[in-house]
């Protein structure tokens, strides 16, 4: 029994101890929210300043944060100015 599972484990080659199959683990697969964001800065911030997470990790949590932020922003404003568009007649919405 022991053999087989040995055997199964090196012909999977590790494949479930890459660090995407760790993340696909421990993070769930869809998109967080504003509040889950600012939860998890404020949860690595308390980390930081505790010396549980090192400064890297979560400067890196920032970044992606803003990241996040940005794009949900760019995408708000295109969603906001194409509904303007279609209202002024103008947009891609506008029948020929």
């Amino acid at each position: 029994m022991l053999n087989q599972r040995r055997a199964e484990g090196q012909r999977r080659g590790g494949a479930e101890r890459s660090n995407q199959a760790r993340a696909r683990r421990r993070f769930a697969t869809e998109a967080l929210g504003s509040d889950q964001v600012l939860g998890l800065l404020s949860v690595a911030l308390k980390g930081v300043l505790g010396g549980r997470i090192e400064p890297g990790v979560a400067n890196a949590a920032a970044n992606l944060g803003r990241a996040i932020v940005a794009v949900r922003e760019a995408t708000e404003v295109e969603d906001r100015i194409s509904a303007l568009e279609v209202a002024a007649g103008i947009g891609e919405g506008r029948s020929a």
